[in-house]
């Protein structure tokens, strides 16, 4: 039906040729729609406000020692065809919710002692009627009532005595870099327009409502002194009935109460079934598994428009790097154009720290630009970062160079900023770099606290991601590392911490300013900047300033020794399903690596692991990733059957050496490959490859060659990395995160079971 669809179309193209054929082939016999009718609808599917705000209790399923309630006090926020108020909302989102010097979590974390910190609420426009939430994490089940009263009572000391003009320009400038940077962020500009035009268009609204914002902006910017926010505050929370107060507390006998229920429940259907429905359903099942193993046929697939090898336009942009090493630290600049933007790396290389240490260079990770300076509290130093950037991030990461054994290990700051503003950013990190001090306990302990829940969360939130990256601890020095500075043992060290906070508290701070003072000096530091070339001399004279006015530090690298005791490990959640990650270094196993792995890479996860694990297992899928320093690892998600999914990554290897591709079907995975390896890429990643090219050693000339190999692979390479994957068959190293129920089945495949 026409009146259930909607086209959209972007980009280089002759809009009249493709309006005219969607007219001809699909539109002009269907009926027309009613647009007025339409919007009428949508109106009338709006929620009248209740007489008194809501309450709502629920419980979720939590482990034995998970104690945590979490709440939220959301309201509803006009409708989505109102542009203003949306872009109003999206700053006092950043405001209230997304700064560190966010009033609420200063009031409700930080001086109320409620939770461990504001959760994933914020502003959602997702629906005709948006709603802004405010959710804390980590309550007591008992705080319901006063989280909504200090929240209330933070909102209504705000309408009074206005908010920090401070954080509102650094709300502003946050919006502005982001309008600034649209084209360049890293989803494609075109799917984010489509996106705004959705949000109204959807609900019989005008399409082009939220992409004409520009009025809107200057409008804001014009009232924010004279209680343009203060004003919303008042209207759309403290007199808005239209909210509710949801509180989940954790409960230990849920998840047996509903699997007894769904067991029963089940059990109750059997009973309903005569033979021949039974006979009926077995062999309808069958039949579906049968289905997902038949391919499409060359006929269907002929159907479909393709490109051939020789339609590719293989575009391998060098990459425009000078160095100047002539200061006591090196320098990189990247060229690209960046509307006026500077993408700033600062490297501090941390492998002077001692082993026992690392754990401290983790928490350092966290703090640095979220605690104060000598000068400025931790609220002051947000809304300046916020002035004067689009970001700054700090993490700690080990780069591992493609024709050496050994990694890089440092402590990096990202940061982009407008390049008129560098002077002041300067004067900025000057201040974080050398004046940082750790004595607002208080923010310290929610910012560590927050850290701490995170990390536990994602054993149930994002278990492939933490099952993968325990996998490469098991036999990746450079994965050693970074488990011990951000990983599952940094976490281990966090739990004993946090238990101990107050006691611990002084000791700890003694140990993190040992290791910020022992980094951030010039010997150690490394500079990449990606900015337009005419601006190169102005910005290295400034970096060079800034780099000089370090402190020489001086101290003797370490060796370290890092590995596990345990090859396999197994953590048992609340989840019914898994995810299992195995992987291993095909370079320690004497295998090099060759574009044609890209392509076996993309075979395997498209035919192999699509129809075994996702198709027949039920998994909700599975990746393969090859890395170019020598490590193949496959991590499968939300997968019910952990036994059959590990026996499918041990027949990788039969799966490959019996593999037969028309010439056609392998060009097809080859141009998929390229395309995987030619993504558009925004202006923040390409000053991240570049940086990383750099650190493990990528030259143009060796992506030229990858590309070519990739061009050029055929079915005996792929057959030949049958071996490879025989290999990885053999290799030990295992993580599945997930149900105790699967992971006690199958107790034989691990050294070790964290409950």
């Amino acid at each position: 039906m026409a009146d259930n669809c909607i086209i959209y179309l972007y980009g280089d193209m002759q809009l009249d040729k493709w309006l005219s054929e969607l007219e001809v082939e699909c539109l002009n016999d269907l009926p027309k729609i009613n647009e007025e009718v339409e919007k009428i609808y949508y109106e009338k599917m709006v929620q009248e406000a209740p007489i008194v705000p809501m309450y709502i209790s629920e419980c979720y399923p939590a482990d034995k020692e998970e104690e945590q309630t979490l709440m939220s006090l959301s309201f509803v926020i006009g409708t989505a065809y109102d542009a203003e108020l949306r872009l109003a909302f999206e700053l006092l989102e950043h405001m209230l919710l997304r700064s560190s010097a966010s009033p609420l979590t200063k009031a409700i974390v930080v001086d109320g002692k409620l939770g461990i910190s504001l959760g994933e609420g914020g502003y959602d426009t997702s629906r005709f009627q948006s709603v802004f939430s405010i959710s804390l994490k980590g309550a007591e089940k008992t705080q319901g009532e006063k989280f909504e009263k200090i929240v209330l009572r933070e909102l209504e000391r705000l309408a009074k005595e206005g908010i920090d003009k401070e954080l509102i320009e650094a709300a502003l400038h946050t919006l502005a870099f982001e309008l600034k940077e649209v084209d360049a962020s890293y989803d494609p500009v075109g799917l984010q327009y489509s996106e705004m035009i959705f949000n109204s268009y959807l609900y019989g609204g005008e399409p082009f409502t939220h992409l004409k914002y520009k009025s809107h902006v200057e409008k804001i910017k014009k009232y924010k002194d004279k209680g343009y926010f203060e004003t919303l505050i008042k209207e759309y929370f403290l007199d808005n009935k239209h909210r509710v107060l949801t509180i989940l507390n954790p409960s230990h006998a849920l998840a047996e109460e509903e699997q007894v229920k769904l067991e029963q429940h089940l059990m109750a259907y059997e009973q309903t079934l005569t033979k021949e429905k039974k006979d009926l359903l077995i062999a309808v099942n069958e039949e579906l598994e049968e289905m997902h193993m038949v391919q499409n046929s060359e006929e269907k697939i002929n159907l479909l428009p393709q490109l051939k090898k020789e339609d590719l336009e293989i575009n391998i942009v060098p990459i425009h790097k000078k160095q100047n090493n002539d200061q006591i630290f090196e320098y990189h600049f990247h060229e690209e154009e960046t509307k006026g933007i500077a993408y700033i790396h600062l490297l501090f290389d941390t492998q002077s720290v001692k082993e026992e240490d690392l754990p401290y260079l983790g928490i350092l990770g966290h703090l640095l630009s979220y605690i104060g300076t000598q000068d400025m509290n931790y609220q002051a130093l947000e809304n300046k970062i916020n002035r004067l950037t689009g970001g700054l991030n700090c993490s700690l990461q080990a780069y591992t160079h493609l024709e050496q054994a050994n990694y890089r290990p440092y402590f990096k700051i990202t940061s982009k900023v407008l390049i008129e503003e560098i002077v002041e950013w300067k004067k900025l990190m000057t201040a974080i770099l050398k004046e940082t001090i750790f004595i607002e306990k208080d923010k310290i302990k929610e910012i560590l606290g927050n850290v701490h829940y995170e990390i536990a969360r994602s054993f149930e939130g994002a278990p492939e991601y933490r099952a993968t990256r325990r996998v490469f601890a098991f036999f990746a020095p450079a994965g050693q590392y970074e488990d011990v500075v951000s990983g599952i043992r940094f976490y281990e060290f966090m739990k004993g911490f946090m238990k101990e906070f107050d006691t611990q508290y002084e000791m700890i701070m003694h140990k993190v300013n040992a290791v910020y003072k022992q980094i951030m000096g010039k010997q150690n530091l490394m500079v990449f900047v990606t900015a337009p070339q005419e601006e190169e001399s102005f910005l290295q004279q400034e970096l060079f300033d800034l780099g000089a006015s370090l402190p020489n530090n001086n101290y003797p690298k370490q060796i370290y020794d890092l590995k596990l005791t345990t090859q396999s490990e197994a953590y048992c959640t609340m989840q019914k399903v898994e995810a299992v990650a195995k992987g291993f270094s095909f370079k320690d196993a004497g295998f090099t690596y060759h574009g044609a792995m890209e392509v076996a890479a993309h075979i395997i996860e498209s035919i192999y692991l699509w129809n075994r694990i996702r198709l027949q297992g039920g998994a909700y899928g599975c990746d393969i990733l090859i890395s170019r320093d020598g490590h193949v690892v496959t991590c499968s998600y939300c997968d019910p059957k952990l036994g059959s999914t590990l026996k499918t990554f041990e027949g990788i290897g039969d799966f490959l050496k019996n593999l037969q591709l028309k010439e056609s079907e392998l060009d097809r995975y080859i141009i998929h490959t390229i395309g995987t390896m030619q993504i558009p890429m925004s202006m923040e990643q390409k000053s991240e490859r570049a940086l990383t090219y750099t650190l493990c050693g990528m030259t143009t000339l060796q992506l030229e060659n990858i590309i070519k190999e990739v061009l050029n692979t055929d079915m005996q390479q792929i057959q030949e990395l049958a071996k490879l994957f025989d290999a990885f068959a053999k290799a030990p190293y295992l993580c599945v995160v997930g149900g105790k129920t699967q992971i006690k089945k199958h107790k034989k495949y691990f050294d070790s079971i964290i409950n």
